[in-house]
């Protein structure tokens, strides 16, 4: 074979013909593809996914799909999660868990996995095009310039991340619009190409940039203009992005009257937002070419002043980048930098403009502006090839650089897969990179405490509390560590900080609290605890159960409100089900005169299982236990699987002092209702009193 004068032909070794090396090269980019992402779909859920996925329950029925697009209520289970409308998110969510037959991270990491192999795809036949009579043979470009979009880590931190599908999905479909434009002559002329740019736009507001993007394009490589004849461009171009224009602005009127976003409590100014920006967009630039410094869950401190040489440096780099891509611009050979260059800027624009948000870097966010340097990065391969042509071996040898340069990217790319292998890998990760970041330190201690290794778990949350000092669930992790290590006095202390900061997970606060003082035998004051959390947090279905558990032991007269509160909230949901059919069962027991009908029913021939139920419970408010657990046998002698009569004997003999024949109970409690709560709460209370020798 002859090698070509021009371009990255000179991958194509001797002994193979062109055709055979393309296909030699691309079967190496999808088994190198495979060996950086075949772990990935054993990952589980992360961060944000918790409440836009696995807690979402109207992502369970295909039914709410047409809600998606009418009430942004249904896109989390947090009210504060419920603030951007994304219907087609969790349209695609709904769609996986349909397929997957409940909640299947395997099912979800596919759908994602195929939209980013297409994706990368159609990054690699629009290289073809920007690389055209540029390269002689724009096939390597291309694919070199798509490779290093594919293996780039964070692009692997995206595609492992489910709810960065927002991210991925909506530069997939502004991808599509993108080259349905360019390719299919028939959309082009019906204005089909708009309808993946309208779906773009509704996976996240991300997409429009790809309406600049196209128009620039087609100046620099159709018209083959530069930016120096930019106004004469658009006077021969706004007619047919016109279409495309209008569409954006009709999208993002829609989704702005939709949302609910807001600028976040504790946010910053927005002043302060543009000073912190300039440095966080040289920050993204620098993490394409060092990317070892990745974080998903970084922080960083804000600029506050317009002399600080953080923004001043980032000011210079951005105006630096725009003189570059004004010269580039100038020439057909360098055009390619400039619309990398001018990609990387423009696709970062809605994630640095718009509201400011208390992170101000979230290095996935530079998903779709790595597209544009990696066509940077083949641009600067196609100069070296075509500059070295006349040195021998010169050709090799950058082809060389490209594949080490790519099988680098590889490795941190599998590396960063693994990362996301597991809780405790990602935290450890986070801290390696930021150790003062007390949030992910409290996370990591989460981790550990869940492992019984409490001493390493104390020492990350007092860590966490030194650097987040008003951090609420701090507070409420190290309530729930010094509970199991049975320091009471201090777990109350720090519970009661938690609910008192009124911080941004104040109902968590509240549900944890009471959760304490149920176990220790406070219902009274758990109660308004719970109604506090689930006021805030309607769906917060713990909470819902431990208040009805509390309702239900002691037949308060707010079980009836509460049973039909829930069932709307959560039809199906068999814990609530069971709730609602023993309050439909005989809801005089829960009435403000409970106490006259259980003297009338006992003065009858055949009192019931629930009478004598109501019964013990009046002997138990009286302090009458031993007539207390009297009465629950007799309830026994009626039904022998009444977990509420165990219950109710494991609490007498608990305030007897007999714990024995109170973990006897308890555990004959649960062995007819494992999932009783209250019931768990008395026999641990037993167990542990048992083991301090009281």
């Amino acid at each position: 074979m002859q090698e070509s004068n021009n371009g990255f032909s000179a991958l194509s070794f001797a002994k193979f013909s062109s055709k055979e090396a393309k296909i030699l090269c691309i079967a190496g980019a999808l088994v190198v593809l495979v060996l950086v992402y075949i772990r990935h779909f054993a990952n589980g859920f992360f961060y944000d996914d918790v409440y836009l996925i696995q807690e979402n329950l109207s992502i369970k029925s295909l039914k709410n799909i047409p809600k998606f697009f009418t009430d942004i209520h249904y896109a989390a289970s947090r009210p504060e999660y419920q603030n951007q409308y994304r219907p087609f998110f969790q349209t695609s969510f709904a769609i996986d868990y349909y397929l997957g037959k409940g909640l299947s991270p395997l099912v979800m990491h596919i759908h994602t996995f195929i939209g980013f192999v297409v994706l990368a795809l159609m990054v690699f036949l629009l290289g073809l095009k920007i690389f055209k009579g540029i390269a002689k043979d724009p096939f390597y470009p291309a694919l070199f310039s798509a490779c290093c979009f594919a293996f780039h880590p964070a692009t692997a931190d995206v595609v492992s991340y489910l709810y960065a599908r927002t991210n991925s999905f909506a530069t997939l479909y502004g991808m599509l619009y993108f080259i349905s434009y360019l390719n299919l002559p028939l959309f082009r002329k019906y204005h089909f190409y708009l309808i993946p740019l309208i779906i773009g736009c509704l996976f996240k507001s991300i997409a429009i940039v790809f309406v600049p993007l196209l128009w620039l394009y087609i100046i620099f490589f159709e018209q083959e203009m530069g930016l120096n004849n930019i106004f004469k461009a658009i006077k021969n171009t706004w007619k047919a992005m016109l279409p495309a224009c209008l569409t954006i602005i009709l999208a993002m009127v829609v989704v702005s009257i939709k949302s609910a976003a807001k600028v976040p409590e504790g946010s910053i100014s927005y002043y302060t937002h543009f000073l912190t920006q300039t440095h966080v967009i040289l920050n993204y630039f620098s993490l394409f070419f060092l990317p070892e410094n990745l974080n998903p869950n970084g922080w960083r401190d804000f600029v506050t002043s317009p002399f600080n040489t953080q923004f001043l440096t980032g000011l210079v780099f951005i105006v630096a980048s725009i003189i570059l891509i004004y010269i580039f611009s100038l020439k057909k050979s360098t055009r390619p930098l400039a619309y990398g260059l001018a990609w990387f800027f423009i696709a970062l624009i809605p994630t640095v403009a718009f509201i400011p948000l208390l992170i101000p870097q979230v290095d996935y966010y530079m998903f779709t502006s790595i597209i544009g340097l990696a066509f940077c990065m083949g641009g600067v391969a196609v100069l070296l090839m075509n500059g070295l042509q006349s040195v021998k071996g010169a050709k090799a040898i950058v082809a060389g650089l490209c594949i080490f340069f790519l099988l680098g990217y590889s490795y941190m790319a599998r590396s960063r897969t693994n990362v996301w292998g597991s809780q405790q890998a990602m935290w450890e990760d986070v801290v390696k990179k930021d150790p003062t970041n007390g949030r992910v330190l409290m996370n990591l201690g989460v981790y550990l405490m869940a492992q019984n290794k409490l001493n390493e778990a104390n020492d990350y949350f007092e860590r966490a509390r030194v650097y987040y000092p008003n951090y609420d669930l701090v507070y409420v992790n190290l309530g729930i560590l010094k509970n199991q290590l049975k320091d009471t006095v201090t777990a109350n202390a720090d519970f009661r900080i938690a609910v008192q900061l009124n911080g941004w997970d104040h109902y968590e606060a509240c549900f944890f609290y009471a959760r304490f003082l149920s176990q220790w035998g406070h219902d009274d004051a758990a109660i308004p605890l719970l109604q506090q959390a689930v006021k805030e947090y309607p769906s917060y279905l713990d909470a819902w159960n431990l208040l009805l558990s509390i309702y239900l032991a002691h037949h308060d007269s707010r079980m009836g409100e509460a049973t039909r509160k829930v069932n709307s909230l959560f039809p199906g949901d068999d814990n609530i089900v069971r709730f609602c059919k023993i309050y439909a069962s005989d809801s005089t027991q829960f009435s403000g005169n409970a106490n006259n009908e259980v003297v009338k029913q006992l003065n009858t021939q055949a009192p019931t299982e629930a009478v004598y139920i109501q019964l013990s419970l009046v002997y138990f408010k009286n302090g009458e236990f031993e007539k207390c657990i009297d009465a629950c046998k007799k309830a026994i002698t009626l039904n022998p699987n009444s977990a509420i009569a165990y219950n109710n004997i494991c609490s007498a003999y608990n305030n007897l002092h007999k714990w024995d024949e109170a973990i006897e109970a308890g555990n004959m409690a649960l062995k007819l209702q494992p999932d009783f709560t209250l019931a768990k709460n008395n026999l641990n209370f037993a167990i542990s009193q048992k083991k301090a020798g009281k």
